[in-house]
């Protein structure tokens, strides 16, 4: 779709200045990068000194919510560079248009990269929340490995589970032993959501219930004013992404915490049923004679800690055998 351009003046802004590396910043943190408000990608932005414009450059035309949120970054910002960040112009290659030619990376601002081959231990980390000078269990749970007998057209699924918001951006996933595996075996990686759970609390609850569909117990949750009928645990919530922008709910990126959105036109959703589990890894044979399996991407899957991470594999070859791997991820702490 076309880019569209958004003009503002300078004199629009909190102080009266701009800093333009703050103000990307700002524009891009609050664009469609899966936990943020807006539903349109920041392109870019060019600034005119000397005309006081500030010309502000979006993937697509924003509608009136997306406008809303747009004009208060502008009018919020006050001019002054983001924490260590500094207003050098660096000289590097450039478009006709100003915009620098850079590499993309996927690590965002305050995330650490971090590598393991296991999940968080769940019940260590609780500890860890109240003592931290305790361990934080943090890849001290179960390690990303599958067992399989063989002879089995069903698949063997493990769950995995962190304690905490992650990032992955990519891993490696192996297999054996040598020789046991053939073209009919194979493997998927993907999420699993459960249901949100909720207690019955008429007219004092955070939530109410509507029906997705008519005369079941197959509901959609949605905010309310401490007068809802029923009571949700955000802090245990499972929080569902809405490509089309019709949730309720907000997820905050850096901790997970769930909160009440724009009604309708907000990123996430609670249901009180088990959605399809969605998959990123769908049915890889194990044919690879160096049976490896090394991906490497350019981004990277959000995952939420209420979120389940599933290996799945299917042996019908009549060996046992394993699987094995590793992530690369980004989270925020890592101690």
């Amino acid at each position: 779709m076309a880019k569209v351009k958004y003009t503002y003046n300078i004199s629009d802004t909190l102080n009266n200045k701009v800093d333009h590396s703050a103000l990307q910043d700002q524009v891009y943190n609050s664009a469609g990068l899966g936990f943020g408000e807006l539903k349109v990608m920041l392109d870019h932005i060019n600034i005119d000194f000397a005309a006081a414009k500030i010309d502000i450059w979006m993937r697509n035309g924003l509608d009136g919510y997306d406008r809303a949120v747009l004009d208060s970054v502008v009018q919020s910002h006050d001019g002054e560079p983001s924490d260590g960040v500094y207003g050098i112009e660096i000289n590097t290659l450039k478009e006709e248009d100003g915009r620098q030619i850079v590499t993309p990376s996927p690590i965002g601002v305050g995330w650490n990269i971090w590598f393991t081959g296991a999940d968080d231990d769940q019940q260590q980390f609780a500890i860890y929340q109240q003592n931290p000078f305790a361990p934080s269990g943090r890849g001290d749970g179960k390690p990303f490995k599958v067992s399989v007998l063989g002879s089995d057209p069903d698949p063997t699924v493990e769950e995995f589970s962190f304690s905490e918001p992650i990032h992955i951006h990519d891993g490696e996933i192996n297999w054996g032993p040598d020789g046991y595996w053939n073209e009919d075996d194979h493997f998927s990686v993907g999420i699993r959501f459960s249901p949100t759970t909720y207690t019955i609390t008429p007219g004092m609850g955070n939530a109410n219930l509507y029906p997705v569909v008519p005369g079941t117990e197959y509901c959609l949750i949605v905010p309310a004013a401490g007068d809802g009928y029923v009571t949700v645990d955000l802090s245990k919530a499972c929080p569902i992404r809405e490509t089309n922008w019709t949730g309720y709910w907000n997820v905050t990126e850096s901790t997970g915490e769930i909160s009440p959105g724009q009604p309708g036109s907000s990123r996430y959703n609670l249901y009180t049923f088990p959605l399809p589990d969605a998959w990123f890894i769908k049915r890889i044979a194990t044919a690879n004679m160096r049976h490896i399996m090394e991906p490497d991407v350019y981004r990277t899957e959000a995952i939420h800690p209420n979120w389940k991470i599933i290996i799945s594999v299917t042996k019908v070859t009549p060996t046992r055998g394993w699987l094995t791997g590793w992530f690369c991820c980004f989270r925020k702490n890592i101690t």
